[in-house]
Parts: C-alpha cells; structure tokens; sequence
C-alpha cells in the first residue's frame, strides 16, 4: 500500500512519499516497515525516522537514524520500525546531509496496532 504525502519543507527540498507494510502483529511486538522516496540532494547521508503514539503533533520521538550506505537501494529507501506495542502510531522521516544539518519532519502517516496492523483511515 503506497501513501502518498506532502513534500516536507526543508533544508534538501526532499519529496516523501511513504509506504506502510503493514505486519501481523502476533504475540510479540509488531512492526511497520515505512518506504518513501528518495532525497536527491548529492550531498545526502541519510534519513531519520521518528514516531510517536497517540498523538500527531511533533516532537516526535526518535526511532533510530539510517545511512544511505545501509540502505538496500538508495533510490527506494526502505525502514522498519520494531517493538510497537497496541497503539495508534504516527510516523515520520528527515533527510540529513554529510555536514549533519537535518530537515523539518516529513508530513506523517499513521498505523494502528493491534491484533493486526492496519493504515488509519486517514492516511
């Protein structure tokens, strides 16, 4: 499922668009894998993701930061966020360069967390 976003306004001029692979949640903690579009600043070293339960209003809090060299495929950034309990999630991306200046938050996309994981109804 892709969810389609709103450019973020930031230092790169990144587009975002996020995707949510949506993961069963079992017995253990779920997990939501995000997807976006690539950053195409030259000077880019990677992206933050950020999350929060709850509420949609940042700060959100920090999930862990990604290097480009760790990514997959550059051009297809891919992320999971592990460990999520039952909960309405919001989550969100940065860029940020090799002088270490980050972006503003990427507009954010919602899961809910439960028995299964689902899209919220308005992302």
């Amino acid at each position: 499922m892709t969810l389609p976003i709103e450019p973020a306004k930031n230092l790169f001029s990144a587009v975002l668009v996020f995707g949510l692979v949506l993961a069963t949640a079992g017995a253990r903690a779920a997990e939501v894998t995000l997807a976006w579009d690539a950053n195409g600043e030259n000077d880019l070293e990677g992206y933050g993701v950020y999350y929060k339960a709850g509420s949609d209003e940042p700060p959100y809090d920090f999930f862990g930061y990604v290097g480009t060299a760790d990514l997959s495929d550059e051009n297809a950034p891919v992320f999971t966020v592990t460990g999520l309990q039952d909960a309405t999630y919001y989550f969100s991306v940065t860029a940020y360069d090799t002088s270490g200046n980050e972006s503003a938050y990427s507009t954010s996309v919602c899961a809910q967390v439960g028995a299964v994981v689902t899209a919220c109804a308005d992302t």
